[in-house]
C-alpha cells in the first residue's frame, strides 16, 4: 500500500434521484471529494449532510484512521472539521470504504473529505 502521492479516491456528482430518500434529502448538484495516500477498493454511496445542504454550506474534514488486516477502516477519528454538521458524514464515508487486505494493520492513514455545493451553472449537467 505504498503510494508516494495522494490519490483522488472518489468524486460524486449526483442527480437528486441517485441517492435521495426524499425530494429534499440531497442538494442538486453536489460533489464529494476524498483525498488520501491510500486508495480504497470499494466505497458506499456518498451523501451530503441534509442540514448542511439546507443551509447552503460547503464543508471539509480531516480524518485519521487505521486499516485492519482484512481491509476495513477502524479507529476513525475526525481530526478537524469546518463544521460539526459534517463530522458524522466524514465517519460514514471512511467506514464505508474497503481497502486491499494486506494481512497487516496499516496505521496512521489520513484523508481529507470535502463537500461542495456546486454553482447553479452546473445544474444543467444532471
Amino acid at each position: 500500500m505504498k503510494h508516494a502521492a495522494p490519490c483522488l479516491l472518489a468524486v460524486a456528482l449526483m442527480s437528486p434521484a441517485a441517492l435521495a430518500d426524499t425530494p429534499k434529502s440531497q442538494p442538486i448538484p453536489y460533489a464529494i471529494v476524498v483525498d488520501s495516500a491510500v486508495t480504497p477498493l470499494t466505497h458506499v454511496a456518498f451523501r451530503y449532510p441534509y442540514k448542511a445542504a439546507d443551509r447552503g454550506m460547503d464543508g471539509s474534514c480531516d480524518v485519521a484512521f487505521a486499516i485492519t488486516p482484512s481491509g476495513r477502516a477502524e479507529k476513525i477519528q475526525v481530526a478537524s472539521c469546518s463544521s460539526e454538521l459534517f463530522e458524522n458524514a466524514a465517519r460514514a464515508v471512511v467506514s464505508g470504504m474497503t481497502f486491499d487486505a494486506t494481512g497487516q494493520h496499516v496505521r496512521n492513514v489520513s484523508a481529507t473529505i470535502r463537500w461542495d455545493l456546486l454553482p447553479q451553472q452546473y445544474a444543467s449537467l444532471n
